[in-house]
């Protein structure tokens, strides 16, 4: 099982969705694959200071993040997370996961 989780909100309403993490937990917990793509203002999450998405990556999920949306919001790449992956063709390769790779898809 491969769970793609696509985050577009800002980091203040992430925190709310323990759901997610929950969710993440159990799949990477039962052998499966999470990958967690961060757009639009979700890119801030990405940062070192974001529990949420730390929690996340330090569980085995991929991360990744729209470089567009990092330049838009004044984001420098040393300030994310180790691991987080930036994505030149980010929507080309959220498609294709969605479709090729993935069983399951969450928008949040």
């Amino acid at each position: 099982m491969r769970l793609l989780i696509l985050a577009t909100k800002p980091p203040s309403r992430l925190g709310e969705l323990t759901w997610v993490l929950e969710l993440a937990t159990e799949v990477k917990r039962s052998g499966g694959e999470v990958a967690l793509y961060l757009a639009s203002d979700a890119v801030l999450a990405a940062r070192r200071q974001c529990r949420t998405v730390k929690m996340l990556a330090s569980a085995g999920c991929e991360v990744y993040v729209c470089r567009k949306d990092l330049e838009a919001r004044g984001v420098k790449e040393s300030s994310l997370l180790d691991g987080v992956r930036v994505l030149e063709d980010f929507y080309l390769q959220l498609v294709e996961d969605a479709v090729e790779r993935c069983s399951h898809v969450v928008s949040v």
